[in-house]
Order: structure tokens, then C-alpha cells, then sequence
């Protein structure tokens, strides 16, 4: 690298698509040693170029001139954008609250075991699964932002129909439609947190989703100590209205924004998060870079479109880029399987959340108010439940914070290692309670054995899943890849909830433990293989990894010139809804 003032020339081997670049166009010019004027370049390599900064691909290497910026970029509206995007994950934690908090004679029903009270608590994650199969596509074109926050209108509706307890069929809507809007937030809020977010905090902020569910399972929690279930209704109605009112002042994802060509939009929303006196040139320009690989990689593997098509544009090559990125809004779920760094990222998504929903948090949730009772406990189930979501939201707020500091594969692995453990205890112990043993000497075993099952599994597997899932995904491919595995996650916990008790019945509490077990175990070793570290790497870096190809330094261009005229239009100028 060669200095010069405050201008630097950077040398690293090629990038993938310069490589892609050259295959699929044979007419590039002859490469140079030092950058070429625009108007002499090919389109395909004016793609990477731009005015005063400039980088050109070589056979052997990238140069690229570009200013450094030493201002550090602010971080307290990062996080402001980032938990106000989660408070639906707030919204939705009261609606799974509502089950527990509530039991069935307070709403009519005299057999606590009466089938219907099951389809009433499993509708909510049936809903989500629905939910999820159209987020990514309504994230795609609607923006993360604005999705978002249309998904408090049926949030509210959800408690107005749940109003009507001695109803079975209002209650059963209510939750479906809580459930659609709950799946729909669960995918836009990890695209948009993920998109706002600097590398150095996306843990963080990423595990801002798991940490607001929670509060909100404790918040619902404390809302059940109110005699009336109307009156838990009408206070849990407050929080989507609290949820738009504060989500409204925030702008759009820059990713959103420049996959639409709405380069203006983009740097005010990216400078409103990053601060006034922050230099943004180079991030949006890596922003840019990732679009376009993503896009270009995805339309070279198994797809008719070549490089050839962006000569027609030569004029306006991000242009083309986005009208491409907004066809894929339309594509097929089986695009992700169209590269290998795709596919990869669909197993470890789906992996991942597999063994979050299949580790046997709903059972260990479900029988804590039984061994808290039977280790001497006094309390009240619904005073055990408030207790376990004490634990939950403490050790969720501990793995936010170290989620950037220790990295994700050490958490996951240390969460789902422990866990591990913990259910084989429980099941031995339950083995040995169903065999007639006498366990007087023991009845604390359980309870420890619980308490730190829920810390590790929220240390680990409960919030970081959402977070390596919206980091592992170029943006062409974000939304179809996070409805997946979203809808993947909630399917599962809808599974889990319909058959749980006939697993019990059919194995036994020690059966379904060991079951868990040996769950937890494969999730381990699942981790240890095939998850990859996140923490502080870019999204191309990330891509490479899980293609397999080893990466080196490689530039990332500044602002094409094509780019700086579309600013000038009037349709990109709008400034990010609403801000």
C-alpha cells in the first residue's frame, strides 16, 4: 500500500466477481497498472468505478484511491433505531405470555386439559409460520421500516378480538392474527436491525429481538396478577400504539434504500444513525459493493442474464442492479439454493433454529412451576413463571452484551454444550422419581438444574439464532432466506406445542427429557461443525467463508458516477420514510 497525503493506493488480489466479471464478458479491455478514466472503461467495469476514488480490477490485483476518515460514528442512535424496531418483538411477548398468565377457568373453561385450550395456545405460533412465508417478500418491496410498522394495526386488533374471552372463535382470531403479525416482525426486525447496524454492534443490537421477548413474556407475566383479564388486555394494548408512535420517527435501511437506487435517501438515513459529523463515503460504498455482488453473483449461477445487460445501461449501473434486486422480490425460494454460500447459509440457519425450538425450552418451561413446588416451593405458578422470566431477561441482557465481545460460535456453543447436560440431569433424575427411588435428599437437584438450563439456553441459543440468521445473507437473498427459517422456527414451536403432552404420556417425563438430550447434543456438535464466527466480519467476508473461498484484503469501490446523477433526480432525493 502506497501513501500519498491523505490519499492512499491499495493492492490486493482479485474478488470473485472480477473474476465472474471477465468470464462472462472475454471484450474487457487490456488491464492497466494504475486506475482508468470511466469514460474509457468497459460497463461492466465502470460497475466498480468512480469519480476522484477509483478502483479497477486487474488480473492480479485492485487498486483503489480513497480518503480515510478518523471520526468514530455514534452509536446512541444505532441503538434507538435498533429497540424501536424490536418492540414488536415486546408486542409479541405479551401474546405469549397471555396463556400462562391466564389460565382456562378464568375464561370458561372448567377442564384445564380440554383440547381447546391447546389449539388456543398453538395458534399463535401457527400464525407465525404463516406470517413469516410473506415477511420476506413484504420487506422486499414495502422497505423493512414501513412493514414494520403496519404490523402494529393488527397487533392492536389482535387484544380487541381478545377481548371477547367467552369467545372461543374470537379468541382463536385474535391469535392467528397476533401470530401472522408476530412471524411478519420476526423476519423484518433482524433484516432491519442487522441493515442499521454497525459490525462492532450488530451482536448486540441483533439480540435485541430475543432480550425485548423476553421483557415482553415478563411483562404479560406481571400483567396475570390483575384479577380481570380484560384489565391484562387493556394495558397490553398500550404497547403497539407506544411500538408505531416511536418506530415512526426512524428512518429507512440504507441497504433497502440503495437496492432501490435511492442513493440520496440512503446516505441521510446512514448519516442520521452514524452522526452529522461521521464520513460516510466509504460504508456506502461498501453497501453498494455487497448489492451488487449479491445481485450480479445471483444472476450469473443457473440464470440467463449476463454482464452483457448492464452494457445496455452503461449510464446507470446501480440502477440496474436495483431493478434486478426488485425482481427478486418476486423469486422462487428455491433461488437460495442457487450458490453454495446460499445453501450454506440455509443449513446453518435452519440448523440453528432447530435446535433452539427442539432443546426442550417449552418443556423445561412448562414443568418449572411443578419443580419449583416440589423442591418446597410455596409460591404460585404464575409466581414461578415470573421468576423464570427474571432469569430469562438477565441472562438475555448478559448475552447481548458479550455477544461482541466473546463471539457467537463460543456462546451458541457453550449455551447448547451446558444445556446438554442439564436436560440429561433432569432426565436421570425423573428416571430414577419414576422407578420408585427416593429422592428426599435431592429435591434441589431439579431446581439448580432448571435455573441454569434458562440461563444458558438465553446466553446462548435463544438470542443469538436471530442474529446469525440476519447476518448470514447477501441482501438479494435476505428476505426469502429470513422467511425460511423464520417460518421454519415457528413451525417447529407449533409442533412442539401440539405434541408435547402426548409425548409425555407416551414416554414419560425422564423419556421426553432424554429425547431433549440427545437433541441438544446433535445441536452441539452441528454448532462446532458447520456454524461460522460472525462477530466484527463483514458480509462479504462472512459470504466467502461460506463458499469456501479464502479471503484477502480486497477494496471496496466509491461512489460510481452513474450514482452521483441519479442524486440528482428528483425521485431519489426523497428523504427515508418518515424522517
Amino acid at each position: 500500500m502506497h501513501g500519498c497525503a491523505n490519499h492512499f493506493v491499495v493492492m490486493s488480489w482479485p474478488s470473485p466477481l472480477s473474476q465472474r466479471v471477465r468470464k462472462c464478458d472475454p471484450a474487457l479491455e487490456e488491464p492497466t497498472d494504475m486506475p482508468v478514466p470511466a469514460s474509457t472503461m468497459n460497463p461492466a467495469v465502470r460497475l466498480v468505478q468512480g469519480p476522484g476514488k477509483v478502483l479497477h480490477e486487474e488480473n492480479s490485483r485492485t487498486a483503489l484511491t480513497m480518503t480515510t476518515s478518523t471520526k468514530q460514528a455514534r452509536k446512541e442512535r444505532q441503538f434507538l433505531a435498533a429497540f424501536s424496531a424490536t418492540l414488536g418483538a415486546l408486542c409479541a411477548g405479551t401474546f405469549f405470555a397471555w396463556s400462562t398468565a391466564v389460565p382456562g377457568e378464568r375464561i370458561g373453561f372448567k377442564d384445564p386439559q380440554d383440547p381447546v385450550l391447546s389449539w388456543i395456545a398453538s395458534s399463535l405460533p401457527l400464525g407465525a409460520f404463516f406470517g413469516c412465508m410473506v415477511a420476506g417478500m413484504a420487506a422486499n418491496r414495502l422497505g423493512r421500516q414501513r412493514t414494520l410498522l403496519l404490523m402494529s394495526v393488527p397487533l392492536l386488533a389482535a387484544w380487541g378480538f381478545m377481548l371477547a374471552s367467552d369467545s372461543v372463535a374470537c379468541l382463536l382470531v385474535g391469535r392467528l392474527l397476533a401470530g401472522l403479525a408476530v412471524g411478519v416482525v420476526s423476519v423484518s426486525a433482524g433484516m432491519y436491525v442487522s441493515e442499521v447496524a454497525e459490525a462492532s454492534v450488530r451482536g448486540t443490537l441483533g439480540s435485541f429481538f430475543q432480550l425485548q421477548i423476553v421483557v415482553g413474556i415478563l411483562f404479560g407475566y406481571v400483567t396475570g396478577l390483575l384479577d380481570d383479564p380484560a384489565h391484562q388486555v387493556y394495558v397490553c394494548m398500550v404497547l403497539p400504539v407506544v411500538f408505531a408512535a416511536l418506530f415512526w420517527r426512524m428512518p429507512e435501511s440504507p441497504v433497502f434504500l440503495v437496492s432501490r437506487g435511492r442513493s440520496q435517501a440512503a446516505r441521510d438515513a446512514l448519516q442520521w444513525l452514524r452522526g452529522d459529523d461521521y464520513d460516510i463515503s466509504d460504508e456506502i460504498s461498501t453497501i453498494r459493493h455487497s448489492i451488487m455482488v449479491g445481485t450480479l453473483a445471483h444472476y450469473t449461477c443457473g440464470s440467463n442474464v449476463s454482464y452483457e445487460n448492464v452494457s445496455e445501461s452503461p449510464d446507470r449501473p446501480l440502477r440496474y442492479c436495483a431493478r434486478q434486486t426488485s425482481e427478486q422480490s418476486k423469486a422462487s425460494f428455491t433461488d437460495l439454493f442457487t450458490t453454495r454460500a446460499a445453501s450454506r447459509g440455509m443449513i446453518v440457519a435452519l440448523g440453528l433454529m432447530g435446535a433452539q425450538q427442539l432443546s426442550g425450552i417449552n418443556a423445561v418451561i412448562f414443568y418449572a412451576g411443578d419443580i419449583f413446588q416440589k423442591s418446597g416451593s410455596t409460591m404460585s405458578g404464575l409466581m414461578c413463571a415470573i421468576v423464570v422470566g427474571v432469569v430469562q431477561v438477565a441472562a438475555t441482557f448478559v448475552s447481548m452484551v458479550l455477544a461482541d465481545a466473546a463471539g457467537r460460535r463460543v456462546l451458541l456453543l457453550l449455551s447448547s454444550g451446558v444445556m446438554t447436560v442439564c436436560l440429561s440431569t433432569l432426565g436421570v433424575y425423573y428416571h430414577l422419581s419414576e422407578a420408585g427411588h427416593t429422592m428426599d435428599g435431592i429435591t434441589w437437584l431439579p431446581l439448580v438444574t432448571v435455573a441454569v438450563y434458562i440461563v444458558m439456553f438465553s446466553l446462548g441459543l435463544g438470542p443469538l439464532p436471530w442474529c446469525v440468521v440476519s447476518e448470514i445473507f447477501s441482501p438479494s437473498t435476505k428476505g426469502a432466506a429470513s422467511s425460511v427459517a423464520c417460518g421454519a422456527n415457528w413451525f417447529m414451536a407449533f409442533l412442539v406445542t401440539r405434541v408435547f403432552k402426548s409425548m409425555i404420556s407416551a414416554l414419560e417425563q425422564s423419556g421426553a427429557f432424554f429425547v431433549f438430550a440427545a437433541i441438544a447434543a446433535l445441536g452441539t456438535l452441528f454448532i462446532a461443525l458447520l456454524v461460522p464466527e460472525t462477530k466484527g466480519k463483514s458480509l462479504e467476508e462472512i459470504l466467502d467463508e461460506l463458499a469456501g473461498i479464502k479471503s484477502f484484503p480486497v477494496a471496496v469501490e466509491a461512489t460510481p458516477e452513474a450514482i452521483e446523477e441519479e442524486e440528482g433526480d428528483e425521485a431519489n432525493n426523497r428523504r427515508p420514510f418518515p424522517l
